[in-house]
């Protein structure tokens, strides 16, 4: 199982989770300590009948602990891709594992990628994406936000960073060719 350390103890996840909705941190008695936002992911350490304990990350190594209504978020399924906008970084998990970890580039500011959890609609192989001004081949087309998905994006030499803001997609998440043909394989 995935585990976390806390206060030199190692613990158990037991589920990894989203919010729905903003969702107050509390500590062991329930004073509010902090907020966490909707569609954040949490760790599930701890289920109780009205109150969970949790863990998430604030920043890359800034990990909080604390409980959360049992009403506030959902579970996600034993295989999801993340994808870490601000990072830039696309992560999928199988069975509470990391199978992959990769850098992305997501939509430029002026068409930023919606912030949310989607399910995948369909993938298609070997296909053309169309908008107003561009035609670009992709072998590996998963869309989950209406006419934006995850995709190889064989035109780019890099990913990660900061090149989403001034060259980033049209709201896309785009991939290195071998990485989304594990995606694509997988989801």
């Amino acid at each position: 199982k995935e585990t976390i350390e806390e206060n030199n103890n190692i613990i158990e996840i037991n589920n990894f989770a989203y919010l729905t909705c903003d969702t107050p941190l509390y500590d062991e008695e329930l004073n509010e300590i902090d907020y966490i936002d909707k569609y954040q992911k949490v760790s599930i350490i701890k289920e109780n009948n009205n109150i969970t304990y949790v863990a998430y990350y604030r920043g890359v190594n800034n990990i909080e602990f604390g409980y959360i209504p049992v009403d506030s978020y959902e579970i996600l399924p034993s295989l999801f891709v993340e994808v870490d906008i601000s990072d830039q970084i696309l992560n999928m998990y199988i069975d509470k594992e990391v199978l992959l970890t990769t850098d992305t580039v997501t939509g430029k500011t002026s068409t930023p990628t919606r912030e949310g959890y989607f399910g995948i609609s369909y993938k298609e192989y070997d296909t053309y994406l169309r908008g107003s001004d561009y035609c670009s081949h992709v072998d590996y087309w998963m869309p989950f936000d209406g006419g934006i998905g995850l995709h190889d994006a064989d035109w780019r030499d890099t990913f990660g960073g900061d090149i989403y803001i001034n060259s980033g997609s049209h709201g896309c998440v785009n991939l290195p060719y071998k990485v989304a043909a594990t995606v694509f394989a997988n989801v």
